[in-house]
């Protein structure tokens, strides 16, 4: 049996700006994080070593196409560190392109330098693994990644496994379905025995009967990534002969955790923190024994109620960051609207089947309705700042 490794998104470089900044080191505590997830890769190949014949990362090394020091320093060094133990294959994702024509990849610098186990998959590569080929596909812009997908399956049999890195009609990222991107039709036509894929952050399957789907980033990076089960994050483990995996959890990488609450003209918004408030605690306080982590609490309503619950979330939720056990973060945010705009969100609410959940599109079409007919010009530019960040068209924190 031989077993490849699975791991995608790592993103070095990414800043948060809440981050801290090591004094005059250029570092953030974001960057101290990828670094122990990649060393509790290192340390998971020591100790199964003689099971692992390589590491592949699906995209998105870095996070910016033109990496700062920092980063460029801590990947080196632990990819270096990494590839004395096994072989190293970096398929190039949209963030390690030089620009959109998908010819030039910031990662090429490992190739040119020649280090020792390291290796830059190319357009046209393939790796055969005890008679398991993969085909790897660097990122391009879709037109350009259909047309070299129908190309290259002709050339490869049912038993090819296909690694690449792009968006996936109707796979869910941050909480809404892609739009745009390849079907998974277009995937099955092309008759690979499994296919897997970095780009969005949240782990899923592809659902198409066959082995696949995406990896997920190593560790949250933004609210946006939170799932309801909001599983560990980590590495996964693929066995070239079934092809079934097995998630790696890594838990040193702090986690991203929201709370959501709305209320309306006839609701006692502060009676309902009061309510909510010890499970809160008691659910904060437990996550933080794991791992540190960042919480997001926002309120939305009419704006005459909200600034009183907010009031009183921070006055009680204070104290548990002012102790330092690893809240990194703990943003408590008020989303104001009108009587007018928080009546029309009810009825969307309320027009609602019962027990079904509204999503974040039906949240955008409700916020994005009550933009549309608001009169006072500061509450519509909120509403319509919400809608895009639901949208992820201007994700935050």
């Amino acid at each position: 049996m031989t077993n490849v490794i699975l791991i995608s998104d790592i993103h070095f470089g990414l800043r948060i700006d809440h981050a801290i900044l090591d004094a005059g080191g250029g570092s953030s505590d974001r960057l101290r994080d990828v670094r122990e997830v990649m060393l509790s890769l290192y340390d998971y190949v020591s100790e199964v070593r003689n099971n692992i014949s390589a590491v592949f990362i699906l995209g998105d090394l870095f996070h910016r196409r033109h990496p700062k020091a920092p980063a460029l320093i801590a990947a080196g060094r632990a990819l270096a560190q990494l590839a004395k133990l096994v072989p190293v294959y970096i398929l190039p994702g949209n963030h390690d392109a030089h620009d959109r024509s998908g010819k030039l990849y910031s990662l090429q610098v490992y190739e040119e330098l020649s280090v020792p186990g390291i290796y830059i998959w190319k357009h046209g590569s393939k790796l055969p693994i005890d008679g398991r080929t993969f085909r790897p596909m660097p990122w391009l812009p879709e037109p350009k990644f259909k047309k070299a997908l129908t190309e290259v399956s002709k050339e490869d049999d049912d038993e090819t496994v296909l690694l690449f890195h792009q968006q996936v009609v109707n796979c869910y990222d941050a909480g809404w379905k892609i739009e745009g991107g390849i079907s998974k039709d277009e995937l099955a036509l092309a008759g690979y025995a499994g296919y897997w894929s970095g780009h969005v952050h949240v782990p899923q399957s592809f659902g198409m009967g066959v082995p696949g789907g995406y990896l997920g980033s190593p560790l949250h990076f933004a609210f946006g990534e939170v799932t309801p089960d909001n599983p560990s994050r980590g590495f996964w483990v693929l066995d070239t002969d079934t092809l079934e995996t097995t998630a790696v959890a890594v838990n040193t990488a702090p986690a991203f955790h929201r709370w959501d609450f709305s209320a309306y003209e006839d609701m006692d918004c502060v009676e309902v923190v009061e309510e909510v408030l010890p499970g809160l605690k008691e659910e904060i306080t437990t996550l933080l024994a794991d791992v540190p982590a960042y919480l997001r609490i926002r309120v939305q309503g009419p704006r005459a109620i909200v600034s009183a619950a907010t009031a009183r979330l921070r006055a009680a939720l204070g104290p548990l960051q002012a102790t330092g056990k690893g809240i990194r973060l703990l943003a408590i945010q008020e989303i104001q609207t009108d009587a007018g705009a928080g009546e029309r969100l009810r009825k969307v609410m309320a027009g609602l089947p019962e027990g079904e959940a509204l999503d974040p599109p039906g949240l955008v079409a409700a916020y994005v309705g009550a933009a549309a007919t608001e009169k006072n010009a500061a509450v519509q530019e909120e509403l319509t700042r919400i809608g895009r960040e639901l949208l992820g068209e201007g994700r935050d924190l």
